[in-house]
């Protein structure tokens, strides 16, 4: 199912397009987009989503779990600490494993990816894994809070940052990820952080949708249908 608005929200049409589990979607423009979805599908489209074409990844079956762009890098996120990377845009992606998303010698699920800026990236996933670039995605420093599934991560500035996940989990940092603090909001999961229009939003199972007017000291919402992508 994709939802599309041209109204800033206010109404929305609904498609479907094939018998793919679809994950996240980024939009490059009004035009070009791309979609990442289960075993291995990628799905872009050069004309505002009224046509969607498959991606050709060959043997990859992988979940792809979230998408992202900066500029002209492109990183998707993929179970068993796999990531696909583009440096043209899109046109191109090359798999890659990235080692330092292991718990106990075991690769995890990486579910989401930010990017600072063009250097600096944050990602999360599985079992309290949490990894930070600062090379564009060449290296990457792991760390680690608790023992949560990360489903989503946003940040600020350098140093300020939020990762959400299961159980209405929320951490945040304000010194580049040295130290974390944890909160929780009213969600089974959360799926999305989005920093949009002065506020944060905060994005989950069930339909849950909380905003924070103040940085994420505190947090008010509702619950509705469920959204999973946005």
């Amino acid at each position: 199912i994709i939802l599309h608005t041209k109204d800033k929200g206010k109404s929305w049409t609904i498609s479907k397009w094939g018998d793919f589990t679809l994950n996240d979607i980024h939009m490059l423009d009004s035009q070009k987009g791309f979609i990442s979805a289960d075993n291995g599908v990628i799905l872009t489209t050069e004309n505002g989503g009224r046509n969607w074409s498959v991606y050709d990844t060959k043997d990859i079956t992988l979940s792809f779990n979230s998408i992202t762009f900066r500029d002209t890098i492109g990183i998707i996120t993929a179970n068993k600490g796999r990531i696909l990377y583009s440096a043209d845009t899109g046109q191109t992606w090359s798999l890659r494993t990235i080692t330092e998303a292991k718990r106990k010698n075991k690769l995890v699920d990486i579910n989401s990816v930010f990017f600072v800026d063009r250097t600096q990236i944050w990602a999360a996933g599985n079992d309290g894994v949490i990894l930070h670039s600062n090379d564009s995605g060449a290296t990457w420093i792991p760390g680690k809070f608790k023992e949560y599934n990360y489903y989503a991560v946003m940040f600020l500035n350098s140093n300020e940052g939020f990762i959400a996940g299961e159980n209405g989990i929320l951490i945040h940092t304000d010194n580049g990820g040295e130290s974390w603090r944890s909160d929780s909001l009213p969600a089974y999961k959360i799926n999305k952080l989005l920093n949009a229009s002065g506020s944060l939003w905060a994005i989950g199972n069930g339909g849950i949708i909380q905003k924070s007017n103040d940085n994420g000291k505190t947090w008010h919402g509702r619950s509705g249908k469920s959204i999973f992508a946005m």
